[in-house]
């Protein structure tokens, strides 16, 4: 039983590390896009 919890929390702390990278690198990747989008209209 005690090792389904530990396992359980295992889980969502890595759900929670991977979906924080994920968030991290998705924001630039938009910003970079529309950094470049601008610099093609001037």
């Amino acid at each position: 039983m005690v090792m389904l919890i530990l396992l359980g929390m295992l889980v969502v702390l890595a759900f929670f590390m991977y979906r924080a990278l994920v968030v991290d690198r998705i924001p630039k990747t938009i910003t970079s896009h529309i950094v470049e989008a601008e610099s093609e209209n001037d």
